[in-house]
């Protein structure tokens, strides 16, 4: 068959124009089937910036005064405690005096502090004394405790104890009732075992009917009622054990509690007095040089400008600086064409090629909102610019990272990556306007 068909295709003649338009078939048939086979990857690729989403933090005048020198520029990046501009200061040494104030005032509460914990350590073995004897008054020691230098801890003190001597109180007066009750049930018991013994005795008596059923019954309800009578005691007896133990475990909670709570206290405090001790050294080196620094890591967002004089009054606005932090919004710009591959909702993948230390890495972010931008034209008419597509990062890696991203970052954003062929891609504008078609 094959011989057949090549015999009688070699003995056909085409012409040129034939053998052209045979030529132009045969490779139209090659590129649909190609353009149906052979797949391509369509991406929808936007640069974006990183968008603050911390609070801009002004830099007013702390004092009035005259500026001698601005020593940052606006869009300077700049570290926490470097030098912003230096200052005629005429308060520091105010400022000085009052650090050095809350410094001695911290160091009381830290000293005394120190000196509860020990005391309350150092008492604990009577603590526990007075909770075995169930005995308030061997509690009066910690009435008696007086600090040197602060007057609230002794408040703090006094109010322990007194919580401490009412559950003690409570639990004594408990434990007094249950030594009664229990000798209360012990009668009770023999009592028991008293009418059970007449029981048996008249139950052999009515069997000669020399006691009659009615005694006989009145004696059954007798050791019924002891028995009912003793199960409630002996309840009671168990139900008031329980209470004395949470007593107990409530007195060694608040103990437990004022401890971690003094301890607290003194760590935050050993903190805080570390943090005005920088804060000391700081203005007396404003004061050497006066001169402010940035309280923040970030980049200078606006300086303000002076036309002849520059003496500032107090609070007066001289800079605003845009925090580093962990950024998580970021604006990107998408064109009308590319909108349709863009949905709210989706997941998309950014990437910082700025940051040698980020380039390898992707993070997913989410479309959160979507913008048309449109502008007036001369015409009246309103144009089309381009969509503002606003997202936030949700990978968790990204907070994790180590490198400060500072606000306006460039970002390369991937919205999507598709598979489909050259086929799909010139059908879709078609079967997507369908309706508007058939409408016309």
């Amino acid at each position: 068959m094959y011989n057949f068909f090549w015999k009688n295709w070699a003995k056909t003649h085409f012409t040129l124009t034939e053998s052209i338009a045979l030529l132009s078939s045969i490779g139209t048939i090659i590129l649909i089937a190609l353009s149906i086979l052979i797949p391509i990857e369509t991406r929808v690729f936007s640069l974006g910036e990183i968008v603050n989403d911390d609070d801009i933090i002004e830099i007013r005048s702390p004092f009035s005064g005259t500026i001698t020198q601005f020593l940052v520029d606006n869009g300077a990046k700049v570290r926490q405690g470097d030098p912003l501009f230096q200052f005629e200061d005429i308060e520091t040494s105010d400022l000085i005096n009052i650090t050095k104030s809350r410094i001695s005032d911290l160091q009381c509460h830290i000293d005394t502090a120190n000196d509860i914990l020990n005391f309350l350590k150092n008492k604990h073995l009577r603590i526990k004394e007075a909770l075995d004897k169930k005995d308030p008054n061997l509690l009066i020691f910690l009435n008696d405790y007086s600090s040197t230098c602060s007057k609230i801890f002794d408040y703090e003190i006094s109010i322990l104890y007194e919580s401490l001597r009412l559950k003690l109180t409570r639990i004594h007066n408990t434990y007094s009732d249950y030594l009664d009750l229990d000798n209360k049930i012990a009668l009770s018991q023999t009592l028991l075992l008293s009418h059970k013994k007449d029981l048996t005795i008249m139950g052999n008596l009515a069997k000669n009917n020399i006691v009659s059923k009615n005694d006989l019954r009145q004696q059954e309800r007798t050791v019924y009622k002891s028995e009912l009578d003793l199960i409630v005691d002996i309840n009671t007896r168990n139900s008031m054990l329980r209470h004395i133990e949470e007593l107990r475990a409530e007195t060694n909670i608040e103990l437990a509690h004022y401890l971690k709570e003094t301890s607290h206290k003194l760590d935050e405090n050993q903190r805080t007095i570390m943090d005005e001790h920088a804060k000391l050294i700081v203005l007396e080196k404003k004061l050497s040089k006066r001169t402010i620094l940035s309280p923040i890591t970030g980049t200078v967002v606006y300086t303000q400008s002076f036309t002849s004089s520059n003496y500032v009054q107090q609070s007066y606005l001289l800079m605003k600086i845009a925090p580093h932090s962990n950024l998580t919004h970021i604006r990107a710009q998408v064109t009308p064409q590319q909108i349709q591959n863009v949905k709210h909702g989706d997941i998309a993948l950014i990437h910082f090629s700025n940051y040698s230390d980020l380039r390898e890495i992707q993070y997913k972010a989410i479309i959160d909102t979507i913008n048309p931008i449109m502008s007036q034209q001369d015409n009246g008419l309103q144009k089309q610019n381009y969509y503002e597509v606003i997202l936030k990062i949700t990978d968790p890696s990204f907070l994790e990272k180590k490198v400060p991203i500072h606000n306006g970052a460039s970002v390369e954003i991937l919205f999507t990556a598709e598979h489909t062929t050259i086929a799909k891609e010139i059908i879709h504008p078609i079967t997507k306007n369908w309706s508007k078609i058939f409408e016309r």
